[in-house]
C-alpha cells in the first residue's frame, strides 16, 4: 500500500476538512473560543502585533504588572507566527479561529507522517492522523493555544528525528532542528521538556541496537549527527537562551517549583473515564480532582479497541519504546496518586519547572494512537485472522460501557433527565445535567457505535476500510461535539462581535492620562464578554494587575508581601513627583501614611541623595510620549525632586535628563525613580537590549540558512526555481521589517505627523466647528494653530471614561447651535459607538485615514434617522415607562421638580418597556436596529449599571450593559452617560425592548432626563 500512498497535500486537505467539520463552531465563526486562549494568548499576541505594526520592537509590555519584559516570557514573542501575523495584519480574535483549524489539521498530518515509522499501509497512517486531530487532548486543551502548538509540532520532531536515527542523513538534522525551533519558541514548555526524554530514550534504544549488531562506525556517525543537531538547535534558539539567562535572576519561578505546585492539576485516576466516555469528564471537576480541561485523554473508542488488539501482535522495538514511555508518562500524569511524578521531579532536570502533571498524559495518548495504528495495519493486512480477537475485545469494552451505563442510571436519581427538558437557554441546558446523566448519555452512544463496529468487522468483507474510517471519524466527531461547548467554545458569544469590540479600542499607544491613578485601571473596567482578563492590554492602560504567571520578583514582592504599599503607590498616576524618600522596612505601616507620593527605598540609596528635596505648588510634569519601552516627560521644577515612573525596573532601562544619562534607583520594591534638579527639563525613560537584538539576528540567520539548504535539496535539479525561492526567503522578511521599522520615521515622528496632517485637513476644510477625540490636546492645539484653524474646537479624550459626559454635552451644544458643517477628528483614542449614534443624523461627506492612528471626517447635517424616541424627565407619566412613584425624589432634580432615586430600597430605576408592531411602538423597523440610552446621573454609582436589553418572554435574548461606577463625580455635580447597542437579530412582534438602571445595596444614585432613541439602518460608524 506504500505505492498507492496519496500525495501529502491531498491528505492535508482531507485533515483540514475533517477539522472544519468536527469543530464547525470554530471554523465557521459561530462561537468564540474561550478561557486561556482569550485570556492570555490573544492579549499577548495582540500586544506584540501592535508593537510590530508601529515599528516598535516587542521588548516591553507596559500594561500588565506595571510593565515586564515580554521578550523574556519565552512563549510570547519569538515564535515565527507572531512575526508573520504581527508584521502583516496584527492580531484579532478571528486569527485564532484560523490558527486553531490550521494547527489541528497540521497536527493530523504530523501524526500521519510519524506513524509511517510504525506501519506500512497509508490507510493506517490516515487513521492515526484523524484520531490524533480529533483526540481528547485537543478538545480538552481547545482553549490552550500553547499546548495545541506543542502538540502540532511534536509529531514532526519525532518523525524527522526517527528518520535521522534510521538513515543518518545531514538533511534530517536540519529538518529536525526547524521543528525543534518551532516547538520551543511556540509550544508549552512542559511538553517539550518531557519530549526531550522521549527523544533520549529512542536514541539510547537505537544506539544499543547498533552496538549489539557491532555497527560501531554507524553508532559513531549517529552520535556525531546528534551532537550536530544539538549545536544547530542551540544556535537557532540563541535568542531563547539569552532571554532565559537574562531574566533568570529576576524571576524566582525559574529556580524551581515546589512539589505541591508540580502535582497541581493532575490527570487523576478517575480521569481515566475519558478513555471511554469523555463526555463524563466535563462535570464535577472536584470529583476528578483536576480542571475539566486537563482530564480528557480520549483516543477514540474504536482506536482504543485497535490499541488493545495491537498488544496481542508482534511489535517493533521502537513501538515498545513508545509504549513503555507512555506508561511511565501516564503514571506520572496521576500526580500525587503515584510516586512517579515525585521521582521524576527530584531526579531529572527540567521536571521541576512546570505545573500541570496532566501534560504527561499526552505521551500516553501518543503511544495509544501509534500502537492502534499498528494494530489497524495488522488487521488490514490479515482481516480474517483478526476478526475474532477484535470481536472479543469489543465485547469486553461493551461490557465495561454497560457497567458505566448502569452506574450512571442508578445514581442519576428518580427524576426526569434534564437533557430531555425544554431548551430555554442553550447555555443553561448545557450546564444543568449532572455527571451521571453525562455518563448515561455517552455510554449509550458508545454502545451503539461499538455495536456497529462489531457488525462491520464480522459481516462486512468488502470495502471495510471506508466504512471503518467513516465510523471512526463519526464516533470521534460526536465526542468532540459533546465536549466542545465545555472546553473549546463559549455558547452564545459571537466572534464577529468580539472582533468589532477590539477594532473600537484605541489604536497604537495613547498617552496615559496624568489625572488618573493607575489603581483605576483594572481588567474589570475594560472587559467585554469573554474578554475579561489582561484587558488593559487592549485599552492600552497601565495596570498593576494581570493574569500571567510570569512576574518579576519585585512585582511578586510588592503584590504578595506588601499589598498596602502597593495600594498606596498605585494611587498615583503613571508618572509623578515626590520630595519624600524614606528607608524601606517590612515593619512600616504603609496604610498609616496619607501621602501617596512617599517613596520607600533601600538605605544605601538614601545616602547618595544630595541635599533636600522639595516640591512646589508651581512644579509641573507632563507626559509627552509613552509607548512600550519608552516614556518622555517635560518637567518644570523650582527645587530638586524625585520623578517616578510606575514601570518595573529591569536591566536595560536608562534615564536621560536633557540627553544626559542619570542614575536610576528602585523605589517601592519595583518602580523606577530618578532625581531631577530645578529648571525646565526633558526626562526620558528608555529601554534597550542590544544583546537580545544580536541574539535575535543570530537565530533568524541560522533558521534562514537552514531553510535555504532545505529548499536547495527540495528543488534539486531545478536550479532557477531554487534560487528564486531562496531569494524570496531572504528578501521578504527584510523588506517587511524595513517597511515597519523605517529608521527615518520612528513611531514618535509618525505620531506627530498624524496630528499635523489632521490639523491641516481640518483647517483646509473651511469648517467653523470641529470635535477632537484625541489623546494629546496640547499637541492638537499646537498644530491647529500652525495650520491656521480659526474655528471653534471641542476637545475630549475617550480613553478617559468620564469624558463621555463632556462629549455628550459638546455634541448637544453643537446641535442646539444649529451647526450645519462639522469636522470630527479621532486620534489615538477608542472609537465611541455612542458618539456615532449621537451623530447619526449627520452625513459623512469625506473621511481620511491617518496612518491607522485615527481619522478625520467632514460631516454635513442630514436627515433624522431615528425611528422612535422617548424621554422621561420624571415630571409626568410617559407612555412605555413604569416604575415606583415612591422612588421619585424632589430634593435632587437636574431639571424640573423630580429625579429618580436608585438605592438599596429601590435598586431599579424607572424602566422603558417598548413593544413593536401593535405594542408601544407602531410598526417594525427594517433590518438591524441600534438603540441609544442617555441619562443624567449623580451620586454614588457603585454597583450600578445602565442596561439595554431585548427580551423574548422571560428570556433575555441580548443585553448591553454600561457599568456606572467611576463615571459620576465625587462632587455634587450631574454628569451625562450613554450606552448604545446594535441588536444582532431582527425584533419579533412580541419582543420587548427594555432600558433601565439597576443598582446594588451600595448604590445611592439620582437619575434624570432618561431618554431612549431607536435608530434604523446604517450610519457613519467610523
Amino acid at each position: 500500500m506504500m505505492r498507492n500512498r496519496p500525495s501529502t497535500y491531498r491528505v492535508y486537505l482531507v485533515f483540514l476538512a475533517v477539522t472544519a467539520l468536527a469543530y464547525w463552531q470554530v471554523a465557521l465563526l459561530q462561537n468564540s473560543l474561550k478561557w486561556d486562549v482569550m485570556d492570555c494568548y490573544l492579549p499577548w499576541r495582540y500586544h506584540v502585533g501592535e508593537c510590530l505594526q508601529n515599528g516598535i520592537f516587542p521588548f516591553w509590555n507596559p500594561y500588565t504588572h506595571c510593565g515586564y519584559p515580554i521578550h523574556a516570557d519565552l512563549r510570547s514573542v519569538w515564535y515565527p507566527e507572531a512575526f508573520v501575523i504581527g508584521l502583516s495584519t496584527g492580531y484579532t480574535n478571528l486569527h485564532l479561529h484560523f490558527l486553531f483549524v490550521f494547527y489541528l489539521s497540521l497536527a493530523g498530518l504530523g501524526m500521519y507522517l510519524l506513524s509511517t515509522h510504525f506501519v506500512r499501509d497509508w490507510r493506517a497512517s490516515f487513521m492515526a492522523g484523524c484520531a490524533y486531530l480529533l483526540s481528547g487532548f485537543f478538545t480538552g486543551h481547545g482553549q490552550e493555544m500553547f499546548g495545541i502548538i506543542a502538540a502540532t509540532w511534536i509529531p514532526f520532531v519525532l518523525y524527522y528525528y526517527i528518520r535521522l536515527l534510521k538513515y543518518r542523513q545531514f538533511d534530517d538534522v536540519l529538518r529536525t532542528s526547524v521543528f525543534v525551533f518551532l516547538l520551543v519558541t511556540g509550544g508549552y514548555q512542559a511538553l517539550w521538556a518531557i519530549l526531550f526524554y522521549l527523544l533520549l530514550a529512542v536514541f539510547i534504544v537505537r544506539m544499543i541496537r547498533l552496538l549489539r549488531l557491532r555497527q560501531a562506525r554507524e553508532a559513531v556517525q549517529l552520535l556525531k549527527l546528534n551532537v550536530l543537531l544539538l549545536l544547530i538547535s542551540v544556535l537557532s534558539l540563541t535568542v531563547i537562551a539569552v532571554s532565559y539567562f537574562q531574566v533568570a535572576p529576576h524571576l524566582g519561578r525559574l529556580s524551581g517549583l515546589s512539589m505541591e505546585d508540580a502535582w497541581f492539576m493532575p490527570f487523576s485516576p478517575r480521569s481515566a473515564l475519558s478513555f471511554l466516555i469523555p463526555f463524563a469528564t466535563v462535570k464535577d471537576a472536584a470529583w476528578y480532582d483536576t480542571d475539566l480541561s486537563m482530564n480528557n485523554a480520549y483516543a477514540g473508542l474504536i482506536v482504543l479497541v485497535f490499541f488493545v488488539f495491537s498488544l496481542f501482535r508482534k511489535r517493533s522495538s521502537l513501538l515498545n519504546t513508545f509504549l513503555v514511555f507512555g506508561l511511565i508518562a501516564l503514571l506520572a500524569s496521576f500526580g500525587r496518586y503515584t510516586p512517579v511524578r515525585s521521582m521524576l521531579f527530584h531526579t531529572l532536570p527540567m521536571m521541576d519547572l512546570f505545573r500541570h502533571s496532566s501534560f504527561f498524559s499526552y505521551f500516553a495518548l501518543l503511544a495509544i494512537i501509534l500502537s492502534a495504528a499498528a494494530g489497524f495495519n495488522s488487521f488490514l493486512k490479515h482481516p480474517h485472522e483478526g476478526r475474532r480477537l477484535l470481536f472479543r475485545i469489543s465485547l469486553v469494552t461493551g461490557a465495561g460501557l454497560l457497567i458505566l451505563f448502569i452506574y450512571g442510571l442508578m445514581n442519576a436519581g428518580p427524576g426526569p433527565f434534564l437533557f430531555l427538558g425544554k431548551i430555554v437557554s442553550f447555555r443553561e441546558w448545557l450546564m444543568q445535567p449532572t455527571r451521571y446523566e453525562h455518563v448515561v448519555i455517552h455510554a449509550t452512544i458508545q454502545i451503539f457505535l461499538l455495536s456497529l463496529f462489531a457488525i462491520l468487522i464480522s459481516k462486512c468483507k468488502r470495502r471495510i476500510y471506508p466504512a471503518l474510517m467513516l465510523l471512526i471519524i463519526l464516533e470521534m466527531t460526536l465526542a468532540v461535539q459533546l465536549n466542545t461547548y465545555y472546553t473549546v467554545v463559549s455558547a452564545g458569544v459571537r466572534p464577529m462581535d468580539l472582533a468589532a469590540n477590539l477594532k473600537q479600542r484605541a489604536p497604537a499607544f495613547p498617552l496615559p492620562q496624568a489625572d488618573i491613578p493607575v489603581s483605576e485601571h483594572t481588567d474589570a473596567s475594560t472587559s467585554y464578554s469573554v474578554l475579561w482578563r489582561n484587558t488593559t492590554i487592549y485599552s492600552k492602560a497601565v495596570s498593576f494587575g494581570g493574569f500571567n504567571s510570569f512576574r518579576l520578583e519585585g512585582c511578586v514582592s510588592l503584590a504578595d508581601s506588601f499589598p498596602q504599599l502597593a495600594e498606596k503607590v498605585l494611587r498615583n498616576p503613571v508618572i509623578f513627583l515626590s520630595d519624600s524618600l524614606k528607608p524601606f522596612s517590612p515593619e512600616i505601616d504603609f496604610a498609616a501614611s496619607g501621602n501617596n507620593s512617599i517613596l520607600y527605598t533601600e538605605g544605601h540609596v538614601l545616602k547618595t541623595i544630595p541635599g533636600q528635596l522639595q516640591k512646589s505648588a508651581d512644579d509641573s510634569i507632563r507626559l509627552t510620549d509613552f509607548y512600550p519601552g519608552f516614556a518622555s516627560a517635560e518637567v518644570s521644577l523650582k527645587n530638586p525632586v524625585a520623578i517616578t515612573l510606575l514601570q518595573a525596573w529591569y536591566p536595560g532601562w536608562m534615564v536621560l535628563i536633557d540627553g544626559n544619562e542619570a542614575e536610576i534607583f528602585v523605589s517601592d520594591r519595583m518602580f523606577m525613580s530618578v532625581l531631577c534638579g530645578p529648571g525646565n527639563h526633558r526626562v526620558e525613560f528608555v529601554y534597550s537590549n542590544n544583546l537580545i537584538i544580536a541574539a535575535f539576528l543570530v537565530s533568524v540567520i541560522a533558521i534562514l540558512l537552514i531553510l535555504s539548504r532545505l529548499i536547495a535539496v527540495a528543488f534539486r535539479g531545478r536550479k532557477k526555481l531554487a534560487v528564486a525561492a531562496i531569494a524570496f526567503l531572504w528578501i521578504m522578511p527584510v523588506a517587511v521589517f524595513l517597511i515597519r521599522f523605517n529608521p527615518s520615521e520612528p513611531y514618535s515622528v509618525k505620531k506627530e505627523k498624524a496630528y499635523r496632517d489632521a490639523a491641516q485637513k481640518v483647517a483646509g476644510s473651511g469648517v467653523k466647528h470641529a470635535v477632537f477625540n484625541t489623546d494629546n490636546e496640547l499637541l492638537m492645539r499646537k498644530y491647529l494653530g500652525e495650520a491656521g484653524f480659526k474655528g471653534e474646537g471641542y476637545f475630549y479624550n475617550l480613553t478617559r471614561r468620564t469624558d463621555i459626559s463632556l462629549m455628550l454635552d459638546y455634541l448637544d451644544s453643537i446641535d442646539k447651535q444649529g451647526v450645519e458643517n462639522l469636522a470630527r477628528v479621532s486620534l489615538f483614542t477608542p472609537f465611541s459607538f455612542e458618539e456615532a449614534c449621537v451623530l447619526s443624523s449627520w452625513d459623512c461627506i469625506s473621511e481620511d485615514n491617518l496612518n491607522d492612528f485615527g481619522n478625520v471626517g467632514l460631516l454635513n447635517k442630514g436627515g433624522d434617522r431615528r425611528f422612535y424616541e422617548t424621554l422621561n424627565d420624571f415630571e409626568q407619566a410617559v407612555p412605555g415607562w413604569n416604575g415606583h412613584v415612591e422612588a421619585l425624589d424632589s430634593l435632587n432634580p437636574f431639571s424640573g421638580r423630580f429625579s429618580n432615586r436608585i438605592d438599596g430600597d429601590s435598586p431599579g430605576s424607572y424602566a422603558c418597556r417598548l413593544k413593536f408592531g401593535e405594542g408601544t411602538v407602531p410598526g417594525l423597523p427594517e433590518g438591524r436596529i441600534t438603540v441609544l440610552a442617555r441619562v443624567r446621573v449623580k451620586g454614588n454609582a457603585e454597583g450600578a449599571s445602565l442596561i439595554i436589553q431585548k427580551r423574548r418572554g422571560n428570556l433575555a435574548v441580548e443585553t448591553f450593559p454600561l457599568p456606572l461606577a467611576g463615571l459620576t463625580k465625587q462632587t455634587d455635580g450631574w454628569v451625562q452617560v450613554a450606552k448604545a447597542g446594535t441588536f444582532s437579530n431582527d425584533f419579533m412582534p412580541d419582543d420587548e425592548l427594555i432600558a433601565y438602571i439597576w443598582g446594588s445595596e451600595k448604590t445611592k444614585l439620582y437619575a434624570d432626563d432618561f431618554s431612549l432613541e431607536i435608530i434604523s439602518g446604517e450610519f457613519c460608524r467610523k
